[in-house]
């Protein structure tokens, strides 16, 4: 599900993310899912986009997103 993305400048952004302790993998696996339509829907509309982080679209987790292709 592409979710809405907060801007730089969101105050959202500044705040301190948790870490991803290794039993909640499975739990986050949709909050992946979601990033992934994310920047797919970023590509598709503007034609660039290689990474997004969960902060980004309000999950406050340092989990990061990579799609080297498209």
């Amino acid at each position: 599900m592409e979710r809405e993305i907060l801007l730089l400048g969101n105050p959202d952004l500044y705040l301190v993310s948790e870490e991803v302790k290794k039993e909640e993998l499975g739990k986050l696996l949709p909050v992946y899912e979601d990033m992934f339509d994310c920047i797919r829907g970023i590509r598709r509309d503007y034609g660039f986009g290689r990474a997004i982080a969960a902060p980004q679209i309000g999950v406050r987790k340092r989990l990061i997103m990579c799609k080297d292709r498209a």
